[in-house]
């Protein structure tokens, strides 16, 4: 059976990034590993791994995706869905997520727009539009 992250729940919108991830908006499947391994696991995961579909065996032999991650999450993975096939998607959405709320934290912190856009290669313009998007869950 293969697994897939696409449960009718769709990826954040890139470029209204919020300071966390609302779990409760990603597919079940996300939020199944992330109550299993951990949100910083999956989030490794999604990083690494993202656009493969992975093979899920009893135990991970090295050289096996999973290695990339702690032994004892990658065994709970095998335990939970071995003999399935998980598609991991690609998380673009979520490293622009990650970097715009380091933009909006260093902003908060006192960094120019300046010295921000030559931290994390943007241009100036594309600083700003992060610093006045709405941040996702926040009311606004």
């Amino acid at each position: 059976m293969l697994q897939t992250f696409s449960d009718n729940a769709p990826p954040p919108v890139p470029g209204r990034a919020a300071a966390a991830v609302n779990w409760d908006a990603l597919p079940r499947l996300c939020r199944d590993l992330r109550d299993l391994v951990g949100e910083q696991t999956v989030r490794h995961m999604l990083n690494t791994l993202g656009g493969q579909t992975l093979y899920i065996p009893r135990t991970p032999p090295a050289g096996h995706p999973l290695a990339s991650i702690q032994p004892e999450a990658a065994q709970r993975i095998c335990n939970t869905f071995h003999g399935e096939r998980l598609a991991i998607p690609q998380a673009q959405w979520l490293l622009r997520q990650d970097r715009d709320s380091a933009i909006r934290n260093a902003r908060k912190k006192g960094q120019t727009v300046s010295r921000l856009a030559a931290a994390f290669g943007l241009s100036r313009r594309r600083i700003q539009q992060i610093l006045s998007e709405p941040q996702r869950g926040s009311g606004t």
